[in-house]
């Protein structure tokens, strides 16, 4: 891997990308960087999921994450995918903790998972809301998505969480444990 913290940084902060720029950006590494193309394109996506976790702990959990931990996530994500890469490359097995996810935390036996996204910009543009349901084992059962208005990020997460768990009741499931990223809107629902 030929990254360092500046060229981390630089991706974040310094690169001024529009959409169309960003989306391109993920189907070449720049030449200069002498990286392979399949690792480039997952750096992208690791980018873009660790940005977007950020985006949420500020906007959810009013927390204030630095750049520098974000870019040390991206790097220890690498890290276990150059490792994982690696070792398959050898024909090895891949050692258990060799994982570069965060594997699903089942229900209780009994219990169906409800996953739920929203997707917020302003209160000038339309919600898209995003649900699964996986069995406590992990099998997909069925999935569906929504759309509607919201005048903030907290009214369309909650606006979400209240469609999916209406969806999933009308799937005739009616012991279900809910998983959302908004931690308010959570704490709203054990309260």
């Amino acid at each position: 891997m030929v990254l360092n913290s500046e060229k981390e940084k630089q991706l974040i902060l310094i690169q001024s990308w529009n959409t169309l720029d960003w989306f391109y950006a993920w189907t070449e590494p720049p030449i200069a960087w002498n990286m392979n193309k399949i690792i480039w394109n997952s750096l992208c996506v690791i980018f873009a999921w660790e940005v977007w976790k950020m985006r949420c702990a500020i906007i959810f959990q009013g927390s204030n994450p630095s750049i520098d931990m974000v870019v040390s996530n991206i790097r220890y994500t690498m890290r276990g995918m150059e490792q994982a890469h690696d070792l398959a490359s050898r024909n090895r097995l891949l050692p258990s903790n060799a994982a570069i996810w965060i594997p699903l935390i089942p229900p209780r036996a009994g219990f169906v998972k409800l996953n739920v996204d929203t997707a917020f910009s302003s209160a000038n543009v339309p919600i898209g809301i995003g649900f699964i349901l996986r069995t406590n084992t992990g099998s997909f059962m069925i999935a569906g998505n929504s759309g509607g208005c919201a005048a903030s990020a907290e009214c369309a997460e909650c606006q979400g969480l209240l469609t999916a768990t209406t969806w999933a009741i009308q799937q005739h499931r009616d012991r279900i444990e809910i998983e959302t990223d908004c931690q308010t809107a959570r704490l709203q629902l054990c309260s």
